[in-house]
């Protein structure tokens, strides 16, 4: 999987590997969930202001 060779390069701080952590945790959920990770993220990103108003409706296992 190429999402787990972006993580390792950005894990030379601890700040890069926390976000690293995440990122991959998105993207696993969204694997187990069914969900395209690039469509989700892309789609979270394009309705910002939706997700800040009801972040559960947002979550991979509920798309």
């Amino acid at each position: 999987m190429t999402g787990c060779v972006f993580v390792f390069r950005n894990r030379k701080t601890q700040n890069g590997a926390k976000h690293g952590d995440v990122y991959m945790s998105l993207i696993f959920s969204c694997h187990e969930a069914g969900v395209d990770p690039h469509r989700y993220l892309t789609e979270v990103q394009r309705h910002e202001e939706q997700v800040k108003a009801a972040p559960a409706r947002w979550l991979p296992w509920n798309s």
